[in-house]
């Protein structure tokens, strides 16, 4: 869907939180088998911790320590523990989900208040669990993240 682009999918199995760094594109995943580090606007993993277990993720918090690119920044997440992704931009693009359909909407903008606008199917979650899926805060990425795999779009801001 115009402008956004599908940049990647990534089989990761034993997705359980992920949650982008303040202000970045940069988006943290955590597994059972650690943690990586995914730049979504490429679409590419840029880094990989294999340290399995918990301690650097706090489930009262919801938050993840980051490494490498992403050292020293706590990171809030979303997925099997809760927490939630953002929805909307600033520039008003929607993304839901319909859970009896088992599908993520993206909706663009209106252009005026009483124009509705229809929403695109862009992922499927009907045979995987869904753990979270939104946009960064900069409104230049898109993530859909299940139990299995990790979707990216992404779009170029004017």
């Amino acid at each position: 869907m115009h402008p956004w682009k599908h940049n990647q999918t990534w089989s990761v199995g034993g997705l359980w939180q992920v949650g982008f760094a303040e202000d970045s594109d940069l988006l943290i995943v955590l597994t059972h088998s650690g943690r990586g580090i995914f730049d979504c606007l490429t679409g590419e993993r840029v880094a990989r911790d294999y340290t399995e277990g918990y301690e650097f993720f706090n489930q009262v918090k919801l938050t993840v320590q980051g490494f490498g690119p992403l050292e020293g920044q706590l990171i809030h997440t979303s997925g099997l523990y809760g927490g939630g992704l953002l929805r909307l931009t600033e520039d008003y693009w929607q993304v839901e989900d319909d859970a009896k359909n088992s599908r993520i909407y993206l909706r663009p903008p209106s252009n005026s208040e009483d124009h509705f606008t229809e929403a695109a199917p862009i992922g499927d979650y009907s045979v995987v669990e869904l753990r979270a899926y939104g946009f960064s805060e900069t409104g230049r990425s898109l993530v859909i993240a299940t139990s299995a795999d990790l979707t990216i779009f992404s779009r170029v801001l004017p």
